[in-house]
């Protein structure tokens, strides 16, 4: 707290959530446990044990960046994955690519968003405007943080029951 007085007294730091978008959304999955071919090294753990939950938005799938079909197997934290129907991969890989975090990481807190005509760039607003798109990721990731770092039933009992999304008609979620 030296450089940061301000924020004495002001941070639990046995309540940390890791969210990212893009290649923030990576680095959020790899500090919650989701494991990587690097290196000559099959299913490297990069876990960070303080962490948790996670929240990757527009994150990666397969076959980047040392990810595998078996890279989500042992996650056992919350995660919260957001992506849409014009999401891109780099590669041009399309929103079902998007999709893999949650489709290949096992039951319990895990969450999907999905939102129609929303692209890589579209989460977090684009030149200040607020839109469905950007009101639909706040009240999501809100839930999801009170739910998991606060230990708020009626937040987790929105996400659950996908009553979060219901007041958006672009948004699609899951929960397993």
């Amino acid at each position: 707290y030296e450089k940061a007085p301000a924020l004495k007294g002001r941070i639990d730091t046995t309540r940390i959530g890791v969210g990212g978008h893009s290649y923030g959304a990576y680095t959020s999955m790899i500090v919650g446990g989701v494991t990587v071919d690097l290196g000559g090294q099959k299913a490297r753990s990069f876990a960070d044990p303080r962490v948790r939950c996670i929240m990757p938005i527009s994150g990666q799938g397969t076959g980047q960046q040392g990810l595998t079909e078996s890279s989500w197997a042992n996650l056992k934290l919350p995660m919260l994955t957001m992506t849409g129907s014009r999401d891109q991969g780099a590669g041009g890989q399309g929103p079902d690519w998007k999709k893999e975090p949650f489709k290949f990481s096992p039951p319990g807190d895990k969450f999907l968003l999905f939102i129609n005509g929303a692209n890589h760039v579209s989460f977090g607003g684009f030149g200040g405007r607020e839109s469905e798109i950007t009101r639909v990721v706040k009240a999501t990731a809100l839930a999801f943080w009170d739910a998991y770092l606060k230990g708020d039933e009626k937040a987790k009992a929105s996400l659950t029951s996908g009553d979060v999304v219901k007041p958006f008609a672009t948004a699609k979620f899951e929960s397993k």
